[in-house]
């Protein structure tokens, strides 16, 4: 998605957007893993385990529908490493990361 301001939007929502659209893109349907970065998502909006609510906002933890992990972490950077790191490894054949 390109990057720019949006109104109203919280970081759940803005979150759960990016991931439907790139796991569209990508034409999958299942993760293994979500991996989120934010920083002062708590502080900023009250919103804290972005990960889990990313995840749940897109439809990824119902019906048994991957994201059996998700992480929050400090910056977009580290979860994008993380995700790397699950895939390259074995540990997971898909995940998404995500930063908001």
């Amino acid at each position: 998605m390109p990057v720019r301001k949006q109104q109203g939007d919280n970081l759940r929502t803005l979150g759960a957007k990016v991931v439907r659209v790139a796991m569209r893109d990508a034409r999958i349907r299942e993760v293994d893993g979500l991996f989120c970065g934010n920083m002062l998502g708590d502080e900023l909006q009250g919103q804290k385990h972005l990960g889990a609510l990313i995840a749940d906002e897109a439809g990824l933890l119902a019906r048994n529908r991957g994201a059996r992990r998700t992480v929050c972490f400090a910056t977009g950077a580290a979860a994008l490493r993380m995700t790397h790191m699950v895939v390259a490894s074995g540990e997971a054949d898909r995940a998404v990361a995500v930063g908001v």
